[in-house]
């Protein structure tokens, strides 16, 4: 098994994005939402609506910054730390912002910035947590705490592909947290890495911490890694916690066990498990869990092999009549209804007619 270690500081950092905010105008800032956008997204993604949120002072918001940190790292850098926690029931993207003064040169003026950053994970979850960071050069000061400068809910599956094996204390002299990372999906998953946040024995977060990227963990394969905090805090790291695994969308298709493969589309806002092929009686099935509450809608496309190709769904092993199913002569189309928290679902008849 492969060692992935953590990225030098200068390479895990998520780029900053610079906004002009005035010279010497006021540091407040007004809570506020703008219109909503639509755009057309890619891939796993379908609708997404865009909210700007200037707050802390925000509290109605299901999605917030309870954790903030700082500290000045190895090469003299102010690093601003935190986690955005998603409280609400749909997956969301965030931007962070933090407002910095920057000084000009040697004329004693300064500037207002709005710097703004991405969490460690593209997507945040309902009910998870996602770390950031700021890195500030020399000359820029903060003016507040960072805070939420955009939300845009998502139209987003997340599969539960990839299981984490680690204990969350600080080992050795490195302070690093050590784990394996294991692919349980019958189709290879790209681009992976682990995040955490880092806490000193006080429990406060000193550090925001990504390992490197995995180009590749195959169907089965387990992959060893490990994080490392700056040097800086090293002394002071004392457990890690909210780690959790960014990675490509998944490529939607199922190994069938024979050298082939059957193409898929699934959607829904929802969390899928336990995807998988039975070539024994024809069927796909998976665990889901609805983030709704109340349970609601999921969408599964297949290739449609045969003309009048029937299939059966079954949830929890009954048999589930209301499956709305459409066909199209090159596609089948099976909308079905999920109930509340987590259930079993198979789909018999898809490479052959009931």
């Amino acid at each position: 098994m492969l060692l992935h270690s953590i990225e030098s500081p200068l390479a895990y950092v998520n780029d900053i994005k610079y906004k002009k905010y005035g010279m010497n105008t006021s540091k407040e800032i007004v809570a506020a939402v703008s219109a909503f956008l639509f755009i057309a997204a890619a891939s796993f993604v379908s609708n997404s609506i865009t909210l700007k949120v200037y707050a802390e002072e925000n509290s109605n918001s299901t999605v917030v910054i309870k954790q903030q940190g700082s500290y000045v790292d190895s090469l003299g850098r102010l690093n601003i730390v935190g986690v955005v926690y998603n409280e609400g029931n749909k997956p969301v993207s965030v931007k962070v912002g933090l407002n910095v003064m920057n000084d000009i040169g040697n004329s004693h003026a300064s500037s207002n910035m709005i710097l703004t950053n991405d969490t460690y994970a593209r997507i945040i979850y309902p009910s998870t947590s996602v770390p950031f960071k700021f890195v500030l050069e020399s000359g820029q000061q903060p003016s507040g705490k960072s805070f939420i400068e955009s939300i845009t809910e998502v139209d987003a599956t997340y599969y539960d592909v990839l299981h984490l094996n680690y204990t969350n204390m600080a080992i050795g002299t490195d302070k690093a947290l050590f784990g394996n990372v294991k692919n349980v999906a019958p189709f290879a998953v790209h681009n992976v890495s682990v995040y955490a946040s880092v806490h000193n024995d006080n429990g406060y977060q000193i550090d925001s911490v990504k390992s490197n990227v995995i180009p590749t963990i195959n169907s089965g394969e387990e992959v060893k890694f490990m994080v490392m905090p700056d040097s800086s805090v090293k002394p002071d790291v004392y457990f890690y916690s909210c780690a959790g695994v960014e990675l490509d969308p998944p490529i939607s298709t199922i190994n069938t066990g024979d050298g082939g493969f059957i193409a898929y589309d699934l959607r829904g806002l929802v969390k899928i498990s336990k995807l998988a092929y039975e070539n024994s009686n024809d069927s796909i099935v998976f665990s889901v869990d609805h983030y709704n509450p109340a349970g609601g809608n999921i969408t599964l496309k297949i290739p449609q092999m045969v003309d009048n190709h029937k299939i059966n769904v079954l949830i929890d092993g009954k048999l589930y009549e209301k499956a709305k199913i459409n066909m199209d002569g090159k596609t089948m189309s099976i909308d079905i209804v999920i109930p509340p928290e987590e259930h079993s679902i198979q789909i018999k008849g898809i490479t052959k007619s009931i």
